[in-house]
């Protein structure tokens, strides 16, 4: 890629007559650069010149190409526009100096590619192959080809496909680079396949030939096919095979490889060292006979792969680029040169690595800087690292920006000064100041002092038109207002003077801690006495210390007739009192001595007061309390406290912030009274936070705050959801969720189950399970486990109750729950009967009802003789009616027995356990 620069001088000039050392025009900054696609005509962008004249400035350009219109726009001439490879347009010309009339600015400006050239048609368009085979063979390297593009970088990037419509498209495929194949073993014949170039930049413009491919059988050819073409990357590994010749008899190569070893003898070619695509993109052979180099047999082509493996470079790794701190925000400084070194066919990509985000890069290497550097040190410099990449490879540049100084003229003298009481204003001096360049304006320095104190110089700065100030009364100023645009350095000054007012003396509220106090002097005014004024002042209820303001007027410069007036702030006053303010005066030299002149009365403003004291919570229930509360200390009340605003807000439950307000009985300064608030329709067992200000005519004061607890009541919400599960045959698991947190009112400790049995345990038990957390209010679940009951037996679970330190809620609604069955204990009252030789039988009751422990379902019977048949055998006996507990007696009877033998017979009972 390449950047065209070309760099014009601009000169301006100033339409007037003579101009004095002090009047000029600068350009700010004095060096441009701008980008300009090729073969458009746009305009370019603004110059900016620094003027302390109102004189209009006229243009000139060092180049006839450009015109700069009186705005300072520079535009190309309406019939001119530049080709980006036409290099014979590449322009220099040299900056001149500065003068008094006239300054000029170097413009470089930055010529960046358009895609406005087509590829050039695919070539070959044709090829001829004999074979000697029935079809030349798949995946054969057919023909690479070739494409050329007039424009740079992406827009210059040729790549191929095949037009997809063309006849034999189906036969073949092609790599984007234009390496052609057949997908297809192909007999002899023509084929005709179209072939797209194309660019790789936008709005990308194509161009299109037909190949034909000419296959011919001749079977009197040593070779199998009369040319071959193989594929091999640049830099390929020593050795690496690239492919092979077939032939019947030995064959050479001519003229004689060096960067590819052959054998004649099998016909394999390999790489040798020195295969660059840089220099050497294809390399071509005849195929002779090894024996006689008279006969041709054919033609081998091997097409060298560009591989990625040039790094972008330009001309320098390090680059000092002088920038004027005065170069505007978001302009051009600096584009790259014409590439030193790239891939021809990658795309060269440009980043920034700038600690600072000063500056940014765009596709076509313009650096712009973002902000403004107006207030940087020149003799310093900012250092960025510019990156060029582009498939794989990558360099860096170092770019050193130089800050150098700017040069601005000084601003010209301020207009329009206008003097009041509490202000200076003036307008700005004539001339250009551009705050694209200048971004914090223009900025003023006010010099004022008074005849009475010549000595006494006040200087301040402003970036306004004006100064807000207070003066003092009956005196005479004199004031000087100087501009500057750059640095500190002040320009022309005007000076003027301004008397103040000639009022009697008045006191003037000017705060709520401060009054003015106006007075007219003495008439005795000359040159030679000393008036020295005595200004006593102290509040009448409130800071009642007295305090005094003593000072001297000299050298005055009228003559019998009345001083200028004179004013004095009173600071530090207390708010809203009334202060007694006496003025007295002295003059040694006319005896006069503590003379009083005047005496006023004036009020300070009302302030908002401090904060209420002592807040103290009383009368506390599960719903309301109330806070007493006494006034600020009398000094801090500030005025007239007329109500109290009371603000509270509920902690965990009530949390909307409601406000009352607390009216005050008697109307008196400063306020003595203690006062009451009650809160009623409050949450119960809840923190609320309570803020009391006092209200007077400046409005709401500081706040005071206390926080009180609301007292714990009974629940009044059952549990929700309880369940209850036998996990055991003797114990129960009950379940349940707390309800909603504001229905607990207090602290849970504990939860109480009531339950009763049947048809055992009958007599109702409770059992209290303690609650250990202290979360309030409980969330979730709780469960406990009543243990010790009867097995198989129905439990109705009659209330669940919570219990916080207030006392108990509601029950829950009763649940039934049954314990799961253990085994039961052994049959009573077995005898025997019937007793015969080989046979008996043997009746028996259940086991008692409470120790049956599930529904019993049948009995097994194991008997077993003792000196003969000492088999154990095993039967059962069913149970007639399923009823719990069960109470009918059985019967067993035992046959096949043995005589004279003795048996144990042992019985259980079976339940579901």
């Amino acid at each position: 890629m390449k950047l065209l620069r070309i760099s014009l001088t601009l000169i301006v000039l100033l339409l007037s007559c003579v101009l004095n050392n002090s009047q000029e025009v600068v350009f700010t900054p004095s060096q441009y650069y701008f980008s300009l696609q090729e073969n458009t005509n746009t305009s370019l962008g603004p110059v900016y010149i620094t003027s302390n004249t109102d004189i209009t400035p006229s243009y000139s350009s060092s180049n006839n190409d450009f015109q700069v219109a009186n705005s300072g726009e520079i535009t190309l001439q309406a019939s001119v526009s530049f080709d980006y490879e036409n290099t014979t347009q590449r322009r220099l010309t040299t900056v001149v100096s500065e003068s008094t009339t006239s300054n000029t600015a170097n413009v470089t400006i930055c010529l960046t590619d358009a895609n406005d050239n087509t590829p050039t048609a695919p070539n070959p368009t044709d090829l001829s192959i004999s074979i000697n085979s029935s079809s030349l063979p798949v995946n054969t390297t057919i023909v690479r080809f070739d494409s050329t593009d007039a424009d740079s970088n992406g827009n210059g990037l040729v790549m191929f496909r095949i037009v997809s419509s063309s006849t034999d498209a189906a036969n073949f495929s092609l790599t984007a680079t234009g390496v052609l194949v057949n997908t297809d073993a192909l007999p002899p014949d023509n084929y005709t396949v179209g072939i797209e170039a194309f660019d790789a930049g936008s709005n990308s413009s194509t161009s299109t030939s037909n190949f034909t491919l000419m296959i011919v059988s001749d079977t009197s050819i040593s070779l199998l096919q009369s040319r071959y073409a193989f594929t091999v990357d640049e830099n390929a590994v020593n050795d690496t095979f690239i492919g092979t010749v077939t032939s019947t008899t030995s064959i050479a190569l001519d003229p004689t490889p060096s960067s590819i070893a052959f054998d004649s003898s099998t016909g394999g070619i390999r790489v040798r060292p020195g295969l660059d695509y840089d220099t050497t993109p294809e390399l071509t052979f005849i195929i002779v006979n090894a024996s006689d180099t008279n006969i041709t047999y054919g033609s081998l082509v091997i097409y060298v792969v560009n591989v990625e493996d040039v790094s972008p470079t330009l001309a320098q790794t390090t680059y000092d680029i002088d920038l004027p701190i005065d170069t505007p925000a978001n302009y051009a400084v600096w584009c790259i040169p014409a590439l030193n070194n790239s891939e021809e066919d990658a795309v060269v990509t440009y980043s920034l690595t700038d600690a600072n985000n000063q500056f940014t890069v765009d596709t076509n290497g313009i650096i712009t800087i973002t902000r403004s550097i107006i207030s940087l040190t020149p003799g310093t410099a900012l250092t960025i690292t510019l990156t060029l990449t582009d498939r794989t490879q990558s360099s860096n540049v170092t770019l050193n920006f130089n800050l150098t100084a700017a040069n601005p003229p000084l601003p010209g003298v301020p207009q329009s000064l206008i003097a009041s009481n509490d202000n200076f204003t003036w307008t700005a001096p004539v001339g250009i100041y551009p705050t694209e360049v200048f971004p914090a304006g223009l900025q003023y320095q006010v010099t004022y002092r008074t005849l009475q104190n010549l000595s006494d110089v006040q200087t301040q700065t402003t970036n306004e038109t004006i100064l807000q100030i207070n003066l003092s009364q009956n005196d005479v100023y004199i004031y000087s207002i100087a501009a500057s645009i750059f640095n500190s350095n002040f320009g022309q000054t005007a000076v003027s003077t301004f008397a103040t007012g000639t009022e009697d003396t008045t006191a003037t509220t000017i705060n709520s801690t401060a009054i003015t106090v106006s007075f007219r002097q003495l008439q005795y005014c000359s040159a030679d006495v000393t008036v020295q004024y005595d200004l006593a002042y102290a509040g009448v209820e409130l800071d009642t210390t007295v305090r005094n303001v003593v000072f001297n007027i000299t050298n005055q410069t009228t003559s019998g007739g009345s001083c200028e007036p004179q004013s004095v702030d009173l600071t530090g006053l207390e708010e809203y009192v009334n202060y007694m303010i006496s003025l007295s005066v002295t003059i040694t030299e006319l005896g006069v001595n503590d003379l009083l002149i005047a005496e006023v009365m004036n009020e300070t403003f009302q302030a908002v007061s401090a904060a209420p004291q002592n807040l103290t919570s009383e009368n506390i229930t599960s719903t309301s309390f109330c806070v007493t509360f006494i006034p600020p200390t009398n000094n801090t009340q500030n005025g007239q406290i007329t109500s109290y605003t009371v603000t509270y807000q509920g902690e965990l439950f009530n949390t909307t912030e409601y406000n009352t307000n607390v009216s005050v009985s008697s109307v008196v300064y400063p306020l003595t009274e203690s006062s009451i608030v009650c809160l009623s329709d409050l949450e119960e067992y809840n923190n609320y936070t309570v803020l009391i200000r006092a209200n007077n005519g400046a409005g709401e004061g500081d706040a005071a705050t206390i926080t009180v607890q609301t007292l714990e009541t009974a629940p009044v919400a059952a549990p929700q959801n309880v369940n209850a599960t036998s996990n055991t045959a003797t114990t129960i698991t009950v379940c349940f969720e707390f309800p909603e947190g504001s229905t607990q009112n207090g602290q849970l400790t504990s939860f109480n189950v009531t339950l009763v049995g049947t048809p055992f345990d009958t007599e109702s038990q409770t059992i209290s399970f303690n609650i250990t957390s202290i979360e309030y209010p409980m969330n979730g679940s709780l469960c406990g486990d009543v243990t010790n009951l009867e097995e198989f037996n129905d439990y109705n679970i009659t209330p669940v109750i919570l219990i916080n330190a207030a006392g108990s809620g509601p029950s829950s609604t009763p649940i039934e729950v049954r314990t799961q069955q253990a085994l039961s204990t052994e049959p009573l009252n077995l005898n025997a009967n019937n007793v015969t030789a080989t046979s008996f039988c043997v009746t028996f009751n259940p086991p008692t009802n409470i120790t049956q422990n599930g529904q019993i379902t049948s009995y097994t019977v194991t008997y077993q003789g003792e000196l003969f048949n000492t088999t154990e055998y095993n039967t059962n006996v069913s149970v007639s009616s399923v009823v719990y507990p069960l109470t009918e007696s059985s019967i067993v009877c035992l046959s096949d027995l043995e005589e004279y033998n003795n048996y144990d017979v042992s019985i259980r009972a079976n339940n579901g356990a």
